[in-house]
């Protein structure tokens, strides 16, 4: 398997290297000198030939000419043995140059096939390809002048490189010149020369394999340059399959053109299944252009990639080090591939020549170091001196191999080869006793030769007359046997098998074929394993052992009926049934599709019944569909019946993985504490902690128990356990500060944290939005110095937090510092899920969704059953509109998990973009049934494979985001944050809880947006001013119903029974009321008004559809003046931060009585007022990260019954920023701009004006700050409130702005009755308050309410709602 650590590097594109500054001087200097004066390339139409001497310099001027060109650039390029020495006499004196020397044939290779070979190609090894025709050898000057031309090239630089070629042409228009001539013309845009050098090379050489090559350049033409610098940046980073998706983007699907063929392959190599196609491409490359170096450096390169084909790659990689235009970057190439080799002796010659050249490398150094004098560790110290010890007994030196034996079990007392060989060692001694002693404790032990320590013990028995001891018996132990299985039981078969090889002798006994089949089958050589077994039954007739190795490499060959007799013959007709369904778990294993996957464990379980392993294994498979019921059916019979030692102990981990605390505790109890294993221990730590907490919890206060779990948090604990599931209990409370400060408890009181307890209190900080204090927490830690396991503990624990911290780096809006903290930690795991998970969302939030898509789908591929990546796959596909497609890829997680509540919930994702609320509503109804009858069993990571809580931080399926607008106007809308809802497991508190909590919350919200319900309301209103003019309450009692028809969008009906009251205008108000003004300059009384009271009902009746409501209704029926009202709103989304909302309405103005339901004239008994505002607005709105922007315009008029129009412009711009966000609570502070501008002062109450507040230029600069929060699962609130500087301005008015007569009359008037109403201006404080809360009482109804002050002209208002909801379909 290739190292994919270094795979960004070596992927890195070659043509875009920099090159040495040695190299451009010499190449730049040579190409001034030798510029021509006269164009030597021939027409088109002309056939190409060798030049004749018509030219004025003749050939040997122009090879004199060359050749001083070539001594300059000799003396200034590195280059090869051939340049380095001086130039052959025979082309300064106009001779032909002899060929050069051929490639030296690899050993066992003949000269002949060397000499056709790629230049760098062992012969025996080159690609199976039609080579192009091979040219003559080049001249010296040629050849420097292709080399010249092929650097300029690479430099992209074509003209340069069309300058070299083009002197060779006068030369010797050879094939390889004119296919690079080509080559570069296409390079350089030159399409129609490069057509003309084609029909050139194609007429002068019609079979070589270039034409096809270059033919192929011109059809495909240039790739998009966009997406190829997207291509190289994407392998860069190590993300080769998207890599390859953009190469082939940039190629439009076809064959990469020649020029980009390299790196093309170099970038397939580095992806899963891409070696043999890259392998197969680059040889072609090398085949038909055998004389380019950097063709030949990527395809020794791309060999390093894999163990099977290193060896080749050294080899091509050593003589392209010689060369000079690629030997640097060879040279670093060999030595990774150098770095890669095992520390054998088989390593040791060619790392031994690389260090020669390169005596002060240290990397290069140590690696020999270790190749010469491999490291033992205590156990190869106890094997060797236990391996000594049986070389000395058996030469009798009974002294030294006693102290050899000790060594070893001073090491590992439980050594059963060094206990066995301590016991031969006493009965030779004539310890009879306590020889028997130690061969009996060997035999318990497991050893090595188990049947010769049998016949010993019965050889030693005592018989009549004495005791003594069978040395042919002693004899036949083999001392180094043990060395053999230390090998075979660490995997190490090569060497178990090559030292078993040597121990054999000439003429092996039947225990050594048993001994070397069983290596040959754990290695997978079954072939070789059979012949090997039946050589032992050849020794050993009818031996058990060798008959059931044959039969096991029979079976794994599918030679089942043959297995089947074997095993009849032994008497073992169980073991045909375990070893198919071993082969059925390997099978299993492989199997992405988790139906299938089922299936195959099923069908093992069948053959096995009786295995308890097995049974873990199908049933954690059901549970990853969903099928907790059946899972729990599996395992009822493990761990039972008392006869199984194992079943309890794989009954513990079931048990751990379904919650089920007490039973877990039970079946770790029947475990005996000696065979506990350190995982199981562990796990049974954390099982104890969380019934602790959970008991806590369930008989503790809200208070009490944060209380009771940081005391917890400051008591021992070892492993970290406690701490990690107190912090996540927290969490769960939505009390994340209480997580964060229990993981600072239990650090205060411990300064030199484990390991262990450093991945634990690190998840606990990410699980708690610490996320920097968890990265800096894990700083430090040399995962290279790590065992296996727990390296892997440590990279899991580490991409998560990663993972996290780049999440709220891309929450703040800082996508390139998230960027380069994602790419830093893929360059060490390139195939972690979280941090692609993270790169994904990165990604949508720079509206690269292409990318994301790309992402999500490739990890859906590696895991189908993974619902996480399949909700991610899903909401990037709705990101970008492709919903079809979406939907395809919920469906399929329906169908292959239909259990599973998880897909469901995916489901109703879909279903939710799609606006089917009937479907939402089924999905969501099987979620909840599937989530209560199994439980919560698929949301617990696989503990006993990741570090303690190491899952926690891997991010999960979102909160589900209600139908809410996350955009509505203004800098302190709700959801004002910006974050794309459900886009790819979005960072949040809710992913941290179970799957039941979360399907509850998410449950809860969709229902209120999808479910049929009705809401019954009180609200009050009271607004300062004059009685009887502008002062006004107001008392309302809204109903509405609404329901989805059809499951599509969301019908409201709403029925809103009004009272208004604006009290009765009095002494001077009166005078100013109605048309009194001109009654009082007529000498005329005024007329006596009525109570300025009005009731009646208003309707509505709304419908939404995603981003787009439509209403129409009335202002109260029955108040004097009732006006049609309604709008229409848009506001689709632009991208996933920008929105563009559109708004054309026509609504009421609540500003007085006369506003709003209009008035009666006490003088003449006519009405007018009730005015409505015509209003068009466009509002651009922009939300990345915790900002929230917005800017908005837009104008109308407002229109009365006798009330004069006004028409008016509007404009906003305002900002907002989450300072402090964690989970439900937000505190979000802003700055907002507004401004209007009426055309006339209508805030007057004489007949014709419209009575609402309405001044020439109004602005104010305020600053809004809210604050959110949900202390309790069922109680959220929102405390809001404002202050700024406001000023205005309003313009006299004429009394009578609507009628001329009257307004005449008071003009002429000289009753002192003023016929002008003055202006005004106005500054000072503006400000404003708020609050709302809502509760859940039930699963069906809640209560809420909301109440407000603001303080805004010359105004002043406050109001109070309170409402109760019932949710008639509610999801059980």
């Amino acid at each position: 398997m290739r190292p994919l650590a270094i795979m960004t590097d070596l992927v890195r594109p070659t043509q875009h290297r920099a090159a040495s500054r040695a190299q451009a001087a010499a190449f730049a200097e040579l190409d001034e000198r030798d510029r021509p004066t006269v164009q030597p390339a021939l027409p088109s139409s002309a056939t190409p030939r060798r030049c004749s001497c018509t030219h004025p310099l003749g050939q040997a001027g122009l090879r004199a000419v060359l050749a001083a060109s070539v001594a300059l650039s000799a003396m200034l390029i590195p280059s090869d043995g051939a340049r380095a020495q001086a130039l052959p006499p025979a082309i300064l004196g106009g001779i032909p140059a002899a060929p050069g020397a051929p490639v030296p044939p690899p050993a066992g290779s003949s000269p002949a096939a060397a000499e056709t070979a790629p230049a760098g190609v062992p012969a025996s090894e080159a690609p199976r390809t039609a080579a192009a025709p091979a040219d003559p050898e080049p001249s010296v000057p040629e050849k420097v002048l292709l080399e010249q031309a092929t650097y300029w090239r690479n430099q992209s630089q074509p003209a340069r490189a069309i300058q070299s070629l083009n002197r060779i042409l006068t030369l010797n228009p050879s094939a390889g010149a004119l296919s690079l001539l080509a080559k570069a013309q296409i390079d350089a845009g030159q399409t129609g020369e490069a057509r003309q050098t084609l029909e050139r090379l194609r007429a002068a050489y019609p079979q070589d394999a270039r034409v096809a090559e270059i033919e192929h350049d011109l059809k495909v033409g240039q790739p998009d340059p966009a997406k190829l610098e997207e291509a190289r940046s994407l392998a860069q980073q190590g993300r080769s399959t998207l890599a390859v998706q953009a190469y082939q983007q940039a190629f439009n699907g076809a064959t990469p053109p020649t020029r980009y063929a390299s790196e093309y392959y170099q970038t397939l190599g580095g992806t899963s299944a891409g070696f043999e196609p890259a392998r197969e491409g680059l040889g072609q490359i090398v085949a038909v252009n055998p004389r380019d170096p950097r063709a030949q450096l990527a395809y020794a390169r791309l060999l390093s990639y894999q163990e099977a084909t290193r060896d080749e790659a050294i080899e091509r990689l050593t003589r392209l080090a010689g060369n000079a235009s690629t030997g640097e970057e060879a040279d670093r190439a060999l030595k990774q591939a150098l770095l890669w080799l095992p520390d054998t002796a088989d390593s040791q010659k060619v790392v031994e020549a690389y260090a020669a050249r390169h005596p002060n490398d240290a990397q290069i150094a140590e690696k020999l170091g270790l190749i010469r004098n491999p490291p033992q560790s205590p156990v190869e110290v106890g094997g060797q001196a236990r391996t000594t010890g049986f070389e000395k007994l058996e030469k009798k030196l009974y002294v030294e191999a006693e102290q050899d034996f000790s060594k070893a079990l001073s090491v590992n007392a439980e050594d059963a080869d060094a206990t066995a060989g301590m016991g031969f060692l006493r009965l030779k001694q004539g310890r009879f006793e306590e020889g028997r002693r130690l061969l009996k404790q060997a035999l318990e032990l497991g050893p090595t030769d188990a049947e010769g320590i049998q016949s010993a013990l019965k050889s030693t028995e005592p018989v009549s007359g004495g005791k003594g001891v069978d040395e042919a018996q002693l004899r036949e132990i083999r001392a180094q046997y043990a060395q053999v299985s230390r090998l075979t039981r660490r995997g190490r078969y090569a060497e178990a098998e090559a030292l078993l090889r040597r121990l054999g002798g000439s003429d092996p006994d039947w225990g050594y074929y048993l001994q070397m089949g069983a290596i040959q089958a754990l290695s997978g050589k079954t072939r070789e394993a059979e012949a090997t077994y039946r050589q032992a039954l050849a020794k050993k007739p009818g031996n058990a052992a060798a008959t059931i190795g044959l039969a096991g490499v029979l079976l794994r060959q599918g030679r089942e009926r043959e297995a089947e007799a074997l095993y009849v013959k032994v008497g073992d007709t169980r073991a045909l049934g375990r070893m198919r369904a071993e082969r059925l778990r390997s099978q299993a294993r492989g199997v992405a599709d988790p139906v299938a996957q089922a299936g195959l464990y099923r069908a093992a379980v069948q053959a096995d019944p009786t295995n308890p392993w097995l049974r873990l294994e199908l049933a954690r498979a059901l549970l990853r569909q969903g099928r907790g019921s059946d899972a729990r059916t599996v395992m009822a019979p493990v761990g039972t019946d008392g006869q199984d030692p194992q079943g309890p102990e794989a009954a513990f981990y079931f048990a751990v993985e379904v919650k089920d605390l007490d039973q877990a505790a039970a079946f770790a109890a029947r475990v005996p504490a000696g065979k506990r294993t350190p995982q199981m221990v562990a796990l049974q730590q954390r099982v104890a902690v969380r019934a602790e907490v959970a008991q806590a919890a369930r008989e503790m206060n809200r208070q009490a128990f944060k209380t009771r779990m940081l005391g917890l948090a400051a008591a021992p604990d070892p492993t970290g356990a406690r701490v990690l599931e107190i912090s996540q209990t927290l969490v769960g409370l939505d009390d994340r500060a209480a997580a964060a400060d229990a993981v600072a408890t239990a650090l205060a009181t411990t300064p030199a944290p484990s390991l262990q307890q450093r991945l634990a209190y690190a998840n606990a900080l990410a699980g708690a939005d610490r996320q920097y204090d968890a990265v800096k927490l894990l700083d430090g830690i040399d995962a290279a110095t790590l065992p296996r396991d727990e390296r892997k503990a440590v990279s899991a624990t580490v991409n998560g937090v990663t993972a996290a911290a780049a999440d709220r780096l891309r929450l703040d809006g800082r996508y390139a510092d998230a960027l380069v903290q994602l790419s830093r930690r893929l360059e060490a795991d390139p195939d972690s899920p979280a941090l692609n998970m993270a790169l994904a969302r990165l990604y949508v939030s720079r509206m690269e969704l292409g990318r994301a898509v790309a992402i999500t789908q490739e990890l859906l591929a590696r895991d189908p059953a993974d619902m996480d990546v399949r909700r991610a796959a899903v909401s990037a596909l709705i990101a970008v509109g492709d919903l079809p497609r979406a939907d395809a890829v919920a469906q399929e997680g329906v169908q292959g998990a239909p259990g599973d509540a998880r897909a469901h919930m995916i489901s109703a994702l879909v279903a939710q973009a799609l606006d089917d609320r009937a479907r939402v509503m089924q999905d969501l109804r099987t979620a909840r049934a599937l989530s209560r009858s199994d439980g919560d069993v698929r949301a617990v990571a696989a503990l006993e494979d990741a570090p303690a809580g190491a899952a926690s931080v891997v991010p999960q399926g979102a909160r589900w985001t209600s139908g809410r607008d996350s955009f509505r106007p203004g800098p302190l809308a709700e959801g004002a944050s910006g974050r794309v809802p459900d886009i790819l497991g979005e960072i949040g508190y809710a992913q941290r809880d179970s799957l039941a909590r979360r399907l509850d919350r998410d449950i809860a919200d969709l229902q209120d947006e999808v479910a049929p319900q009705m809401r019954v309301g009180l609200g009050f209103l009271g607004r300062s001013g004059e009685g009887g003019l502008s002062r006004l309450s107001a008392i309302t009692a809204p109903i509405d119903a609404s329901f989805s028809p059809g499951g599509v969008g969301r019908l409201r009906v709403q029925v809103t029974p009004t009272a208004i009251d604006g009290n009765t205008p009095r002494g001077d108000r009166l005078q100013r009321f109605g048309t009194n003004p001109a009654q009082a300059a007529l000498g005329l009384p005024n007329g006596i008004a009525a109570a300025q009271a009005q009731e009646g009902v208003g309707l509505n009746l709304a419908y939404s559809y995603r981003s787009f409501t439509v209403d129409v209704g009335t202002t109260p029926i029955g108040f004097v003046k009732t006006n049609v009202v309604g709008g229409i709103e848009a506001a689709p989304l632009l991208t996933p931060e920008l929105r563009l909302r559109m708004i054309a309405e026509r609504r009421a103005i609540l500003n007085s009585a006369l506003s709003y339901g209009g008035a009666r004239d006490p003088a003449t008994g006519a009405t007018w007022g009730g005015v409505v505002r015509n209003r068009g607005y466009a509002q651009m709105e922009w939300a990345p990260g915790r900002w929230f922007v917005y800017a908005g315009a837009g104008g109308g008029v407002v229109t009365g019954e006798r009330v004069r129009d006004n028409r008016f412009v509007e404009a906003a711009i305002g900002a907002s920023y989450g300072l402090y966000i964690d989970g439900p609570q937000e505190l979000r502070v802003g700055l907002s701009v507004p401004y209007f501008d009426y055309a006339q002062n209508q805030n007057a109450f004489t007949f014709g004006s419209g009575g609402y507040f309405s001044p020439q230029n109004y602005v104010a600069l305020q600053v809004p700050v809210s604050w959110r929060d949900q202390p309790l699962p069922d109680l959220s609130y929102t405390l809001s409130g404002s202050i700024g500087y406001q000023s205005f301005a309003q313009r006299s008015a004429a009394v009578f702005p609507n009628d001329r007569g009257l307004q005449a009359l008071l003009s002429a008037s000289d009753a002192g009755i003023p016929a002008i109403i003055p202006g005004k201006r106005g500054t000072g404080l503006s400000y404003a308050a708020s609050a709302e809360f809502e509760y859940r009482l039930s699963q069906a109804f809640r209560v809420g309410g909301r109440a407000a002050f603001q303080h805004a002209g010359d105004y002043s208002e406050g109001s109070a709602v309170v409402f109760g909801r019932y949710l008639f379909e509610t999801i059980q």
